[in-house]
């Protein structure tokens, strides 16, 4: 049999191989992902400043996951809907 098969070496195997995990993060962590939340307020704010229309939007976004999160852009598009009055 072979010197490294021998039982004497299993201690020395196991702590290389601790050693080799530890240096990785737990295993629920490699696994988990970024949650965004998106949450808008009820109220919107509609003014004007010399003409111009400002619409103001509050928004808030949260990450709820473990992973970071970035968010490269966010779009949004206002739509007219039917005003008629009966």
């Amino acid at each position: 049999m072979p010197r490294y098969l021998k039982p004497e070496f299993l201690a020395v195997y196991v702590s290389l191989v601790a050693v080799l995990l530890s240096q990785f993060p737990p295993i629920y962590q490699l696994f988990s992902k970024a949650e965004p939340s998106i949450v808008l307020d009820r109220f919107v704010t509609i003014g004007h400043n010399l003409g111009r229309k400002i619409l103001y939007v509050p928004i808030t976004i949260s990450n709820t996951g473990d992973k970071s999160l970035v968010i490269a852009k966010i779009q949004c598009k206002l739509e007219s809907g039917d005003l008629s009055y009966s």
